[in-house]
């Protein structure tokens, strides 16, 4: 429909995508030298995910009101901020099977 995100949205999906990133990166070396400090940092960077999901949906909203966004565009920007958070869920949840094999 050559619909495009708007410079703000694209900019807060370059976030996610940066932050998801780091959940990987830090499972990634949790898992591979049984690290449980990497595991830890992965948590951290995960709940950056979930604030970052919730702060695109609010924003997506004050762009909707302002005009600056249309629904057919919201709605995919809103699918992906949720796929993304189940995303870092998913690499959360590898990390726990690297954290049970620490113990």
């Amino acid at each position: 429909n050559k619909v495009r995100f708007s410079k703000d949205a694209i900019e807060e999906i370059e976030q996610m995508r940066e932050l998801i990133f780091s959940v990987y990166q830090n499972i990634m070396k949790a898992y591979m030298d049984t690290d449980i400090e990497a595991y830890n940092q992965a948590h951290i960077y995960e709940d950056k995910v979930d604030d970052l999901c919730e702060k695109m949906s609010e924003n997506h909203i004050e762009r909707m009101t302002k005009g600056l966004c249309t629904p057919l565009v919201g709605a995919q920007f809103l699918e992906l901020a949720s796929n993304s958070e189940r995303i870092s869920d998913h690499l959360i949840n590898v990390g726990k099977t690297v954290k049970g094999a620490i113990k």
